[in-house]
């Protein structure tokens, strides 16, 4: 996925932690944002990436 996106394209992960594609790939974290889906559920993490 990271060869596909151009410099200055962005990548949004969602999942249950915050790497996303990572700094050796050439992105940097802009936002990120905890989704809480209730009681007995795992949260969600949502990372926004954007290729440098």
């Amino acid at each position: 996925m990271a060869e596909l996106i151009r410099p200055g394209g962005k990548c949004i992960s969602f999942g249950w932690n915050s790497n996303g594609l990572g700094k050796k790939r050439g992105f940097e974290i802009t936002r990120i944002l905890l989704v809480a889906h209730g009681r007995m559920h795992n949260d969600t993490i949502v990372t926004a990436e954007q290729k440098i």
